[in-house]
């Protein structure tokens, strides 16, 4: 079993060199994601609380959240409504699509 990882290891080197820095590099290479603007704090209640949303993530895990969030409002996850808003940019669509999703949750005391 130990001989069989040895080769299975000798022949993915072979495949894929190492790099200078001693890791192999990814087969599928990532794509830098930037999504640039300004917001001001404290002039609309709607941006205090997407400001709120991003403090209250953890150091590190920012990116994956929004990345998940407008994964799952693309692919029609929150909704059918909400999918066609982003879409089309869309942006008092998916203010409204937005509105219908929160308006559905309903929490008891």
């Amino acid at each position: 079993m130990e001989a069989e990882r040895d080769e299975e290891r000798i022949m993915m080197e072979e495949i894929i060199p190492r790099a200078k820095s001693g890791r192999r590099p990814d087969l599928i290479r990532s794509e830098r994601i930037r999504i640039d603007g300004q917001r001001k704090r404290g002039l609309d209640q709607r941006d205090d609380k997407t400001f709120a949303w991003l403090d209250a993530i953890p150091d590190g895990k920012r990116f994956d959240f929004v990345w998940d969030l407008l994964t799952a409002a693309l692919n029609g996850e929150l909704g059918s409504v909400m999918q066609q808003a982003v879409e089309e940019s869309d942006l008092e669509k998916a203010r409204e699509a937005a509105n219908q999703i929160m308006g559905a949750f309903v929490v008891d005391d």
